[in-house]
């Protein structure tokens, strides 16, 4: 009896020490973790990057107050000349579907009447709404060359990014990324910034004072930060309670310093 005792104490002590030894809770970290797009692009004064996209669609619309303006009455002159298509063409045929409504109507006649007066009327008017509409595609394509040969896409898309970039100079918003993938473990999972790579090493200290990683691993860098502009390219230390990993070169800032520009009047509609 004393030896079963002194075993299940021993056992028990045993345990208790082997306890004390294991760190409680996990850190997974993929060979695969990272950020679906690993690089972020960013502006070093958000104001002057408004002003500029500004300045882009009023030069835009300046270039095009011609073509919009010839666009409008070819557009107009299309559906004009649409109506009066079908105006001469209800017209002629309201007799012929009158007559269709008659008891001893010629049906086979009349449908062979009705066909020919379609057939005249296409010949007349088709070949003015197919000039018309050819017209209208090469306005639109040169308001297309227009914008490519200013570096846009589109004056709806510059809108977007205007609005977009309007609203973090409102809001005094930072620059943040996407989650970070790949990555699990026991709360709280903490992240930083342990090392930064960029051309010039004199602008890294400056850019460390600007930049944090939040939960889940996103990149934040402060509005207007000041922070030179250039390649940044950073190294993660992930860890928690016990652990830690460290993620090589895992995200990208590029920063872009943008000059002041005098505002270009919008002009008129």
């Amino acid at each position: 009896m004393r030896n079963l005792i002194y075993w299940i104490v021993l056992g028990f002590a045993w345990s208790f020490s082997a306890c004390q030894d294991v760190t409680v809770g996990y850190l997974v970290v993929d060979e695969t973790a990272g950020y679906a797009k690993d690089t972020m692009y960013i502006v070093t004064n958000t104001e002057n990057e408004l002003q500029r996209l500004e300045n882009i669609l009023a030069t835009f619309y300046s270039n095009n107050i011609s073509l919009k303006k010839e666009l409008e009455e070819k557009e107009a002159t299309l559906q004009e000349t649409k109506e009066q298509k079908y105006e001469e063409l209800d017209e002629r045929l309201t007799p012929i579907w009158d007559a269709m409504e008659e008891e001893d109507a010629d049906f086979d006649a009349l449908m062979d009447q009705q066909m020919a007066i379609e057939e005249e009327i296409d010949e007349k008017y088709d070949p003015i709404l197919a000039e018309i509409e050819t017209n209208i595609a090469e306005l639109k394509e040169q308001q297309e060359n227009l914008a490519k040969d200013m570096g846009i896409e589109s004056p709806e898309i510059l809108k977007t990014q205007i609005e977009e970039y309007q609203m973090k100079v409102d809001y005094k918003l930072a620059w943040v990324s996407s989650k970070i993938e790949g990555v699990q473990g026991t709360e709280p999972v903490l992240y930083s910034v342990v090392r930064v790579k960029t051309e010039k090493e004199e602008n890294i200290a400056k850019f460390m004072e600007n930049v944090e990683v939040l939960g889940a691993g996103m990149v934040c860098v402060k509005y207007d930060s000041e922070i030179a502009g250039g390649t940044y390219t950073i190294t993660l230390k992930i860890e928690n309670e016990g652990r830690s990993r460290i993620l090589e070169d895992i995200f990208t800032i590029v920063a872009k310093e943008v000059p002041a520009e005098e505002p270009i009047p919008m002009p008129e509609e």
